[in-house]
């Protein structure tokens, strides 16, 4: 005989193109600018990279996770190559516009060598370790989803600006990139307590 204060029924959240897990691997390029302390202005050059991202979305509008990049640069006098890590928040803040903000924060290593060695100093940059501060501006080109508990694929385009600072050295990046990203989500039920 059923006890008819423990009565519960269980209700089926609907699910969501955004949810649960996400993986997402992007290819990057633009154009960056560094000044040295002791060199002074070290000009613009090309900035190519790529990244991969893996976090969780909390909620259809926003999630967070870590962000892994690596990449390299070239200016005509000096060619650096690094890579890193952060921490990364993303925010759709349009309910109907597929559109996100996503900043973030983590450390870079980045090596420096000039073009041509016989020119090198003691002045140069060499290897060094800088805080990087970011954010990018996504926009979803084209989602879908073949997963009937929820989660999805989408192709997006979006630009990224970069502020590196390091000890004697700072640097701000621009770039385009185009991102294949992942959703991995569970329909999640939702357990409802009910006293008759």
């Amino acid at each position: 005989m059923l006890n008819p204060g423990t009565a519960r029924a269980q209700q089926l959240v609907e699910a969501e193109l955004r949810q649960g897990y996400y993986a997402a691997v992007s290819a990057s390029g633009g154009f960056g600018w560094a000044d040295d302390e002791d060199l002074g202005d070290l000009g613009t050059g090309l900035d190519v990279g790529a990244r991969i991202r893996l976090g969780q979305m909390l909620s259809p509008r926003w999630g967070a996770g870590v962000l892994l990049l690596g990449g390299s640069s070239s200016n005509g006098t000096f060619d650096g190559i690094g890579g890193g890590a952060g921490l990364e928040l993303t925010v759709y803040p349009f309910e109907r516009i597929d559109l996100a903000l996503r900043p973030s924060v983590g450390l870079l290593v980045t090596g420096y060598s000039r073009q041509e060695s016989e020119l090198e100093t003691s002045d140069d940059p060499g290897s060094l370790y800088a805080a990087r501060l970011a954010s990018s501006l996504v926009y979803d080109l084209w989602c879908w989803s073949d997963l009937p508990e929820g989660g999805g694929r989408c192709v997006s385009l979006g630009v990224d600006v970069a502020f590196n600072e390091s000890d004697g050295l700072r640097a701000v990046s621009g770039v385009a990139m185009i991102e294949l990203q992942g959703f991995w989500g569970l329909a999640k039920r939702r357990l409802r307590g009910r006293f008759e």
